[in-house]
């Protein structure tokens, strides 16, 4: 007895042949979509790459950000502290008045070098005199240049002469003091 006649031979054999022919066709087309996989697989893990990139770069630059707002937000705190391009001539002369008042000491040959502006808006003004006074008058007249609010700074102090009878200095000063626009 046969199990497969000859019909369903013919049969079974035409659809093996056709399993064939589409394995086959298949095989041939998935190799194009299977090759267009793998380059859009690597296409991916490079935009991932990419993206970590670009975010780390973003806080970067956020970061750098948040620095310089930092900085503007000190510079316009240090605006106070600065002569300011109105009336700040006459607010530093009031200063060095009251600096000469303090010291109780007799200031000669004050000369004021004025300089321009530099790229950010800030210059500087030298200031030179001599003073005649006490140690215990500089030490008042330094303490005051210390706790006056603004921009005033000693650049160069040199005793002159030094009188040992009467205790009295005579001190070249240079001040400076720094103005904004």
């Amino acid at each position: 007895m046969k199990l497969i006649n000859k019909k369903e031979k013919n049969l079974l054999l035409s659809l093996s042949i056709l399993l064939l022919m589409n394995l086959i066709l298949f095989q041939v087309l998935g190799q194009g979509k299977r090759r267009s996989y793998f380059q859009q697989l690597s296409t991916l893990k490079k935009g991932k790459a990419e993206l970590i990139a670009l975010e780390k770069e973003i806080n970067n630059l956020k970061n750098m950000w948040l620095q310089w707002r930092k900085v503007e937000e000190d510079i316009n705190y240090l605006e106070k502290y600065f002569y300011g391009e109105e009336n700040g001539f006459e607010k530093l002369r009031q200063d060095l008045n009251q600096l000469f008042q303090a010291a109780g000491g007799q200031f000669s040959s004050l000369r004021y070098d004025y300089a321009r502006y530099d790229k950010i808006g800030i210059k500087k003004v030298k200031i030179t005199f001599r003073l005649t006074l006490s140690y215990y008058s500089l030490k008042k007249f330094i303490n005051a240049v210390e706790n006056l609010p603004k921009f005033l700074i000693i650049e160069n102090l040199r005793f002159s002469e030094i009188d040992s009878s009467t205790g009295r200095l005579q001190v070249d000063l240079g001040l400076a003091a720094y103005f904004r626009k």
